[in-house]
Formats: C-alpha cells, sequence, structure tokens
C-alpha cells in the first residue's frame, strides 16, 4: 500500500508541474528560466513510472482480467457515483476546478470505448492498450532526453542573474 501512495504521490506532483508549465509558460525559455533542467527530467520519469506501476499492480490483482472478460457491461453501467470519492479529490489535487464535472467527462469517455470495442472487435486489448501508453510514455522521455543533451549546453552559456532587487522588495 505504501508504494501505492509513493507513485500516487508522484503522479500528483507531476501533473501539478505540468498543469503549470500548460498553464503559465509561454514558450521553452519560460520553462528553463522557471525549473531546472534535472526537475523535468524527474517529472518526465515520475509521469513514466506512474502508468507502469499502475499497470503492473492491476495486472498482477487480476484487475485486467476480470474487466476484460466484462468490460461491455461495466462500460454500459457505469456511472460517475459509482467512483470512488478519493478520484474527485486526487482531481481537485490535481488543480481540477470542477471535478464532478470532470468526472461525468471521464465516464462518457469510457463509456464511448463501447462502441469503440463493438466496432473493433477486440482488435487491441486493454492489457495492449495499457502496454502501448507504457512504451508511447518511455519514446517521449527519450525524446526529452536527446533533446535536452542538445539544449543543455546552451543552458550552460545563460548568464547568472542578480538577485539583489529582492533587498528592496520586502
Amino acid at each position: 500500500m505504501d508504494d501505492l501512495h509513493y507513485h500516487l504521490g508522484q503522479a500528483e506532483r507531476s501533473a501539478r508541474i505540468l498543469g503549470f508549465i500548460e498553464s503559465d509558460c509561454d514558450d521553452d525559455s519560460d520553462i528553463y528560466a522557471t525549473f531546472k533542467v534535472d526537475r523535468l527530467a524527474r517529472v518526465i520519469s515520475d509521469t513514466r513510472y506512474g502508468p507502469s506501476f499502475s499497470n503492473r499492480i492491476t495486472e498482477e490483482g487480476g484487475f485486467v482480467d476480470a474487466y476484460e472478460s466484462h468490460e461491455i457491461e461495466i462500460l454500459k453501467g457505469l456511472q460517475p457515483d459509482h467512483l470512488p470519492k478519493e478520484d474527485k479529490e486526487i482531481l481537485r489535487d490535481m488543480g481540477s476546478v470542477n471535478p464532478d464535472a470532470e468526472l461525468r467527462g471521464l465516464v462518457y469517455l469510457a463509456k464511448t470505448r463501447v462502441r469503440k470495442v463493438e466496432r473493433q472487435n477486440r482488435e487491441v486489448s486493454v492489457r495492449q492498450e495499457l502496454k502501448n501508453c507504457e512504451l508511447e510514455l518511455d519514446q517521449e522521455e527519450q525524446k526529452f532526453r536527446k533533446a535536452l543533451e542538445i539544449k543543455e549546453p546552451e543552458l550552460d552559456h545563460i548568464p547568472k542573474r542578480s538577485r539583489r532587487w529582492f533587498k528592496g522588495v520586502g
């Protein structure tokens, strides 16, 4: 259970940082002026390990097997009030202004999966989709690290700014 809370905490922190970047950083220079490169790399890593951990525990716990065998019935009957109250709290912690509306939206998206599943007739299983998600995150992390290697020498040449202006602020 401690692993679950640890990975959940990492995912929440990463989501808050990524939300801040998306809403308050206009371009790359804002991002690198606000965050150190090492911290950005850790956010990417934490984001990648969250789904990996979730996939592992759902697989080990037998949830995926049970879900896949009853997916259409589960999704057709799913309602927002069926979800645990912790889901709403997690959305709120991640910066959601209206977690009730977001949960309704997530349930709607899940229900649209029923139509996809019926059309695709199980071409790609849920298990495979989860693995594909992990693979995509791994690929994006590799792209980030390559871009970081190129960008890092540029960051070394950024002149340090004086912080003397803080003295007059307080």
